[in-house]
């Protein structure tokens, strides 16, 4: 490519050759997030958590207390990701009990085309705080470490449970899921055409 015009150091520039193809280069990495509404996550299974509406007329999923309940989901990994770093699948929840813990365990599986998608899933166990406000919105991440992912991953398939009858789950109210978030880090430049 013969540049006519280059705007950057050589490590992080926009060049634009005779033609007008404009390139770019550089390690421009942000952090992404896709967010998936409650209404579009599948609650089935043995142990279905149940939608329900809230006192302010939002579609939401809500999972009992004193119960098992689950959902599940799949989230596309995000174009231009880095498999290198963790990921987080964000839990968008809220309760009307104030600073208790809910006991969420997330069970992943990262794919590839072609890789089987009844392969066993990972657990990963852990309390999140309700917030100080009644009724107030919470992002809870739940990590998917790095190491989890191989070169040509596409998928995370979830399955997301809250353990509501176990003795560290102190929220003695439902919890209401508001949606998930997939957060990781990508190169804002894309990749090439």
């Amino acid at each position: 490519m013969t540049q006519a015009y280059r705007l950057g150091n050589g490590g992080n520039e926009i060049a634009f050759d005779t033609n007008g193809r404009q390139t770019m280069a550089g390690n421009a990495r942000i952090y992404a997030y896709d967010w998936i509404d409650a209404s579009a996550i599948q609650s089935s299974g043995t142990k279905p958590a149940e939608y329900t509406v809230n006192t302010n007329g939002f579609a939401v999923i809500e999972f009992a207390d004193n119960a098992e309940k689950e959902i599940q989901f799949s989230v596309k990994v995000h174009d231009y990701a880095d498999l290198t770093a963790d990921m987080a699948i964000c839990v968008g929840w809220s309760s009307p009990t104030q600073s208790a813990n809910c006991n969420w365990l997330l069970t992943y599986l990262v794919t590839a085309v072609n890789e089987s998608t009844e392969a066993a899933g990972t657990p990963v166990d852990d309390l999140y705080a309700s917030s100080a406000t009644a009724n107030g919105l919470v992002l809870s991440p739940i990590p998917i470490p790095a190491a989890a992912f191989s070169a040509g991953d596409v998928c995370i398939h979830c399955k997301l449970e809250r353990d509501g009858d176990d003795e560290t789950d102190t929220l003695s109210a439902v919890a209401h899921l508001h949606g998930i978030a997939l957060k990781c880090v990508r190169n804002c430049l894309g990749g090439a055409v």
